[in-house]
């Protein structure tokens, strides 16, 4: 499938204008609104992108809403999933703040970003396709790619994929929704291909660490810490495969992980006994 194009803004600015022409259920929702849209603001405001000993009072807010926009997605109900002033509101802005957070050099807000970004993949996957392929394909699959990309934040995406190939439903709608839609990405292979690529070895290595040379260069400790982190991350690489397989088995009936008697794992029971031997003349 072939990469989609910006989405025209005239569609943007309609389906921003019935949103916001859209009224509320009650002043309750009104309010919530109000405070989603706050705190989306809130988790947006600028500041010094580094991970100081003592975090100043803008990381701490930062964090702080970050983690209360978590907990309204853990717990949000149909009126927010479904709602069009609220949808609208996480386009508008929740996307926009998950942009700006998810590449941050703070390992912290990178990871509730990305807490954050699964629960709407859960929640309200069926209103952000767009969205969701950006987070995707422009930034999550390009973390994995980066060789200036830290351990820590290739360990979060890996996790993030891993957490959308543990559940079946959402694999499978994934793949109908990107990969059978000619106007779509490939979101499902190229999940797959970035998981295969990381456990084949493509080594997140300190830098100079590239040649038959580097243990005269680099110090024992640094090549172990080297080799660790790159076993974890094709430890859950591999784990992501895994689950991919037994999500896919799973939506196919397919029993995996369990030999039967006389058979294979993924395989049906093995023939019977057969017909019994005749008797020796």
């Amino acid at each position: 499938a072939a990469a989609p194009g910006p989405a025209p803004d005239g569609r943007l600015a309609a389906a921003r204008s019935l949103a916001q022409a859209t009224p509320f259920a009650s002043p309750y929702h009104k309010d919530a609104f109000l405070l989603f849209r706050a705190l989306c603001k809130l988790s947006m405001k600028d500041h010094d992108d580094v991970e100081p000993p003592v975090e100043p009072i803008s990381m701490q807010s930062k964090a702080l809403s970050l983690e209360l926009l978590l907990g309204v997605l853990e717990h949000a109900g149909p009126s927010f999933c479904n709602g069009p002033r609220f949808v609208g509101a996480v386009r508008q802005y929740l996307c926009v703040s998950l942009l700006k957070n998810c590449t941050s050099n703070v390992t912290h807000i990178v990871a509730l970003s990305l807490r954050i970004f699964v629960n709407l993949i859960v929640k309200l996957r069926q209103h952000l396709k767009a969205e969701v392929e950006v987070f995707i394909s422009h930034i999550f699959l390009r973390v994995l790619d980066s060789d200036n990309s830290t351990h820590e934040h290739k360990m979060l995406v890996l996790e993030v994929f891993h957490n959308l190939c543990t559940d079946a439903q959402g694999l499978v709608e994934i793949f109908l929704s990107y990969d059978a839609d000619f106007d779509s990405v490939d979101i499902f292979r190229h999940i797959v291909v970035a998981l295969a690529r990381v456990v084949k070895g493509r080594a997140d290595l300190p830098q100079g660490i590239n040649s038959s040379a580097a243990a005269a260069t680099v110090s024992s400790d640094a090549l172990r810490r080297a080799a660790a982190a790159d076993a974890a991350l094709r430890r859950l690489a591999l784990s992501g495969l895994v689950a991919t397989l037994r999500s896919l088995a799973k939506c196919c009936d397919v029993a995996v992980g369990h030999a039967p008697k006389g058979g294979h794992p993924g395989q049906g029971p093995g023939p019977g006994p057969g017909p019994p031997a005749a008797p020796p003349a």
